[in-house]
């Protein structure tokens, strides 16, 4: 029996048959499906159209492209299948028909077929559809995507899975690079197709029985492509192939400096699983070949953005960030310290793109790229328990999963798509009040890692990570790197008047950079001063910047807490600082910062003297370019309330004596009360107080004059 069957498998293509029979089932009920939702105007339409990510040439199982027209060049079974997928236009019986002319009975078998969805033979990419079958494609479109779900399991169970070691030899030989090809457009079409929506199948439009038959194909064509790499069926070869034509192989000569960044879970779950199965050497080379050309193309965005995006470079979503960082997690300790400090590079190279005007995907892809930093510094070495889980659900077990449709209706979502940290505050807004587009990626705002901020704490960074970019002052200088972030913090004037813009920012982009601010602000309250930044605070300097300010107002009085004290020391000392430099450093920093309260009703008066716009008060309005910036009101706020706390304690508790031991000179130096400095302090507030509402009038008039209606 089995030399008979060897004799039948080797004289017929079966392996190609059923591939490419399944392949036109699928490109069959996607264009039924597309022409459901989108008919065409007029009386008929073509369908050709359909096939524009397949060439003529693969859809066929003959070897007519190589040119030889012999009868022994048609394969077995060729006759039967090209039969099968376009029969005649006329049933038998009727041959008359069957020519060109414009007969009156052609035409009479011709309308007795307005129910049929099989191509008319004289249109060479499809077929031509009448519109009176429109409301006959579904039963057609259920049964073509059944088709081709059916022929990818019984490929997967009866060739892939047999134990059988002529059929693995059979299966083998029948593989071509053709076939990757088609493969790779089926698995990208799929990803587009259903990556980008809430349930992770095919749009609600369709209902939800097709989605539940689609997500039965994608249960076969996953099982069905995890075979073929798992039980090494396929050669370096064409795996090459496939990767190349999904668009992610690390050896790509051709674009050797970028990377895709919106990649979906099927495309990611075969380059998960080609890579994982390459030897150690392989595999690390090629992660690094990742990071860097990521990397690169974050850079190279956020520097120079293209004018138009394609859908591949749009933005990193949240399935291929986890992959990353889970290959990431597989690196050596010494190559991951390579990937901490490139990107750390990126920021540093990018930082200064937030004093012009930026489009969103400059501030998304700058967003990406501090995120991926902050990741970095807390899990350098061990992962989080949830990223395996993540990367398991979203690129394997989602995409292999039958939902019942009427467990999708009963619970209104079903099982959800995918896992992942949100960014709830963000993306809540986003979705209520952004772009209600169903395709639009999802989850637009998200967080790689769960870990709360605790201020009674000190900074839950990791400890190798903090080495790596405080030690390593030959390849990353660390206060250019806080000096980098803390210019990220600007990227709030992107909302402001200050930057001028062709256009106004839109909701996606004013969400963004709610998005930027907030990561920076929380890797910056975890990452340590630099020592020239604390240089600085020991000598009581004015603060270069806004956002400089800001930082100092947190970092300041943590040097005089107990939580943050060694921990400081320590990592000064591993900036290279001596031991009792470092100690004597942190004293003078809390003896001129946090136990001075003359310094910071310094502060807050050079600070509102700055703020408040220099305009006559004969004017009316508040020059745009004059009007206060988001971030210089968010500093405001902080300043006032700072101050606004010290003085109550300071007039609440009664007058200290001085500690023992005191010197006469320090005892005898005069020092302003609290009260004598809140009256100093007084005018400066009572300017603010005139100058806020000045802007707050000109700031709305403008307002109604922009969303007026013009005249005529």
């Amino acid at each position: 029996a089995q030399q008979r069957a060897a004799k039948f498998l080797g004289a017929a293509p079966l392996n190609q048959l059923l591939f490419y029979l399944a392949t036109i089932s699928y490109r069959k009920a996607c264009t039924l499906k597309r022409i459901q939702k989108h008919p065409p105007e007029g009386d008929t339409f073509s369908t050709s159209d359909s096939t524009t990510y397949y060439e003529d040439d693969l859809m066929s199982c003959s070897d007519e492209s190589s040119g030889d027209d012999d009868d022994d060049s048609e394969p077995i079974l060729g006759l039967w299948f090209e039969e099968t997928l376009a029969p005649p236009d006329n049933p038998p019986g009727n041959q008359g028909t069957q020519n060109n002319g414009e007969s009156a009975d052609g035409n009479k078998h011709s309308s007795d077929r307005t129910g049929s969805i099989v191509p008319e033979k004289g249109e060479p990419h499809g077929g031509i559809l009448r519109c009176e079958s429109l409301e006959k494609l579904m039963p057609f479109l259920v049964k073509y995507i059944l088709l081709a779900s059916q022929i990818f399991q019984f490929m997967d169970k009866y060739l892939l899975s047999s134990e059988s070691s002529f059929m693995m030899r059979y299966v083998q030989a029948g593989l071509a690079e053709q076939q990757m090809i088609i493969l790779a457009a089926i698995i990208r079409d799929l990803d587009r197709e259903t990556a980008r929506t809430e349930t992770g199948t095919i749009s609600v439009y369709f209902g939800a029985t097709l989605g539940s038959l689609y997500s039965e194909f994608s249960q076969a064509l996953t099982r069905y492509t995890h075979n073929l790499l798992a039980r090494s069926i396929l050669n370096e070869s064409l795996q090459g192939t496939l990767l190349n034509h999904l668009g992610v192989s690390p050896w790509s000569q051709e674009n050797s400096t970028t990377w895709p960044l919106q990649v979906y879970p099927r495309t990611l779950a075969v380059l998960a699983q080609v890579l994982l199965l390459k030897p150690q050497q392989d595999k690390e080379a090629a992660i690094i070949s990742i990071w860097h050309r990521l990397v690169s193309t974050l850079v190279a965005n956020i520097s120079n953005p293209p004018n138009i995006f394609e859908l591949e470079h749009e933005d990193l979503n949240v399935e291929h960030a986890q992959l990353l960082l889970f290959l990431f997690h597989s690196l050596n300790l010494m190559q991951k310290k390579s990937v901490i400090l490139l990107t750390a590079g990126g920021v540093i190279c990018t930082a200064n793109t937030v004093t012009s005007a930026m489009k969103d995907s400059q501030l998304l892809h700058l967003s990406r790229l501090v995120l991926l930093l902050d990741y970095l510094m807390k899990h350098l070495y061990d992962p989080p328990p949830a990223l395996l889980e993540q990367v398991q659900w979203n690129l394997f077990s989602a995409t292999s999963m039958v939902e019942d449709p009427g467990d999708a209706k009963d619970s209104g979502r079903g099982v959800a798509s995918r896992i992942y940290c949100p960014w709830k505050e963000i993306e809540d807004n986003y979705r209520k009040f952004g772009p209600q587009d169903e395709f639009s990626m999802k989850p637009r705002f998200y967080s790689l890692t769960s870990a709360e901020l605790n201020n009674q704490e000190f900074p839950k960074l990791d400890g190798l990570a903090c080495n790596f970019i405080l030690g390593s002052a030959d390849k990353l200088k660390y206060p250019l790197l806080l000096d980098a972030l803390i210019e990220v913090l600007n990227v709030t004037n992107q909302c402001g008047p200050a930057v001028k813009r062709t256009e106004k920012l839109s909701f996606t982009g004013l969400c963004t950079v709610q998005y930027c601010f907030t990561i920076c602000w929380r890797l910056l309250l975890l990452l340590p001063p630099s020592t020239p930044y604390m240089d600085k605070l020991a000598l009581g300097e004015e603060m270069s910047s806004p956002a400089t300010l800001l930082h100092s107002l947190v970092w300041g009085p943590r040097a005089a807490s107990k939580t943050f004290n060694g921990w400081m020391k320590d990592c000064l000392v591993k900036q290279g600082m001596y031991t009792q430099y470092a100690e004597t450093l942190l004293k003078n920093v809390s003896k001129k910062v946090v136990n001075n309260l003359q310094y910071d009703v310094n502060i807050a008066k050079n600070f509102i003297n700055a703020f408040c716009p220099q305009v006559q008060k004969s004017d009316y309005l508040v020059p745009k370019s004059q009007l206060p910036q988001l971030s210089e009101l968010c500093i405001l706020d902080a300043v006032i309330a700072k101050i606004q706390v010290l003085l109550d304690e300071g007039i609440s508790k009664p007058a200290s004596d001085p500690p023992e031991g005191t010197k006469s000179t320090e005892t005898t130096l005069p020092s302003p009360s609290t009260t004598e400095l809140a009256k100093d302090l007084l005018s400066s507030v009572l300017n603010l107080t005139e100058s806020i509402i000045a802007c707050s009038r000109s700031s709305l008039l403008y307002q109604i004059n922009e969303s007026a209606d013009p005249v005529g």
